[in-house]
């Protein structure tokens, strides 16, 4: 059995994950000349394969969507996420966003536009195969960060540290992974001031916040296969 990442473009995080899993690394450009064998291992990291060879276990490799057809796949599989086009007050978004870049500079692509939400938190959740391997609390790590835009451009970091996820959570992120059709995504879920949970988008190659999140990774693809 060989384990394969599947990603064309530059990716930190597919480079990590073929060095934790001593994976080969796959691209557009080797896919063709590549020899599978039964039982081989593909992780989509952010990519989608789209034909899967007989023998061959592909790992998320569901149709790729924009940030607002995500939205639309969640809200028609009734899960909890921001609210499109309402009319008090908007956040114009990129329909395709890495790290909050779109809403920390701004820019005239049409996208779309969201409700702004007034949130007490955010959290992480990654979830693979329906369970939650690991989560944490966005925090800030400079005196300057964002007030509300929690990203690490921003000013915030994922603590996974003493931090456990509640079953509400857990059961939102699972919800959303699902809906999507996809193995494994790390879910960014918003807690409103009532205590309430919402999804914020889901991440099917998501900025891996340190070296132990991508270990979880790994140990738990190599258990899964």
């Amino acid at each position: 059995m060989t384990f394969y990442v599947y990603r064309s473009d530059k990716s930190a995080g597919a480079d990590n994950l073929v060095r934790e899993l001593k994976a080969t690394r796959l691209r557009q450009s080797n896919l063709g000349s590549q020899e599978f064998h039964l039982g081989d291992v593909i992780v989509c990291w952010g990519a989608r394969l789209g034909k899967v060879l007989a023998g061959v276990r592909v790992l998320n490799n569901a149709e790729l969507l924009d940030k607002r057809e995500q939205i639309e796949v969640l809200r028609k599989a009734n899960v909890p996420t921001v609210q499109p086009l309402d009319p008090e007050e908007w956040i114009h978004r990129r329909l395709e966003h890495v790290d909050g870049d779109d809403l920390l500079k701004p820019h005239d692509e049409s996208g779309f536009w969201v409700r702004k939400e007034a949130l007490a938190a955010e959290y992480r959740v990654h979830i693979f195969d329906g369970v939650s391997i690991r989560a944490g609390v966005k925090v800030p790590f400079r005196e300057n960060a964002h007030p509300w835009i929690r990203t690490f451009h921003a000013g915030w970091r994922i603590n996974c540290d003493n931090f456990r996820s509640t079953e509400t959570m857990r059961a939102v992120a699972k919800d959303a992974v699902q809906a999507l059709h996809l193995e494994f995504g790390a879910v960014d879920v918003g807690e409103r001031q009532d205590g309430s949970y919402l999804v914020l988008e889901v991440n099917r190659s998501p900025g891996i916040e340190n070296e132990n999140t991508m270990k979880t990774y790994a140990r738990t693809i190599r258990g899964w296969a």
